[in-house]
């Protein structure tokens, strides 16, 4: 599991670094949010449980692949990264 941590906490410095912590912020560049606003500090969801998890995977049909779940339990359930950011699960 060091490997996905490692990889994981990349991914938070990234997203620091270049504000990508919600969809409706858009990228750094976004000129109707203030640089100061809150959100640009935190994922704008948080992490996802196992019940949220699970419940998309039934939803769907079909589970989801082991790091993505880990993804969104470590991380955040989605919202964050370049333009409108990876989905979430449900919830």
């Amino acid at each position: 599991m060091e490997r996905p941590s490692t990889l994981f906490e990349a991914i938070r410095l990234k997203c620091h670094r270049d504000q990508w912590y919600g969809p409706q912020l858009g990228n750094p560049e976004w000129v109707e949010v203030d640089g100061n606003d809150p959100q640009r500090k935190g994922f704008e969801f948080a992490p996802a449980t196992e019940a949220q998890l699970q419940a998309t995977e039934e939803m769907l049909g079909f589970s989801l692949f082991p790091f993505l779940r880990s993804l969104y339990m470590t991380l955040a359930n989605g919202g964050f990264g370049p333009g409108g950011g990876l989905s979430g699960v449900l919830g």
